[in-house]
């Protein structure tokens, strides 16, 4: 089976698909006209119709427990009901050295890692334990591992992180 790739749907553009139909030129193009504003508020109550009605599907009820959730978060922090974080000066996955000083997205910044991930906490009962926003589910990791780890259990990523780190040890050795 082969895949088509989509393209701009104005007559005798052959650019790659960007947005709405369009390449990134002609979506620009539109956008800068008002095309877009004006399109939206023809349709705003049809939208708000469609919006309403995902809502109350299982996908759009997932949707809002996890912002939920994170709101509650960010409140708590605000409360100051949550720890003060300090973080170590290595990562809890790879081992290397990281600093809070680096700028943000830099391989080497320490960032807060939640161990078991808070997503997962409605998905599984048995995880619901281990799931919070406190000390004893946080942990300091650089970003890169942050960013890969995602939502993963800690014992599936860490699995990764050894087979990469087997692989390259034998492509160094041949």
């Amino acid at each position: 089976m082969t895949s088509k790739i989509r393209t701009c749907e104005i007559e005798g553009c052959h650019e790659k698909h960007y947005a709405k139909g369009h390449c990134k030129k002609h979506y620009d193009k539109l956008d800068r006209q008002g095309y877009w504003k004006k399109r939206y508020e023809e349709n705003r109550d049809r939208l708000i119709k469609q919006c309403a009605a995902w809502r109350q599907t299982e996908a759009g009820k997932a949707m809002a427990r996890r912002r939920s959730s994170m709101r509650r978060a960010k409140a708590k922090e605000a409360e100051g009901e949550e720890f003060n974080w300090t973080p170590d000066t290595h990562c809890h996955y790879c081992y290397k050295e990281v600093s809070i000083d680096l700028p943000p997205q830099h391989p080497d910044r320490a960032t807060m890692e939640h161990i078991y991930p808070l997503s997962k906490k409605r998905l599984d009962p048995m995880w619901h334990q281990f799931c919070t926003h406190f000390e004893d589910n946080i942990t300091t990791s650089c970003w890169e591992c942050n960013r890969q780890k995602d939502n993963k259990h800690p014992l599936q990523f860490q699995q990764e992180k050894d087979w990469e780190f087997i692989l390259d040890t034998l492509e160094k050795q041949s």
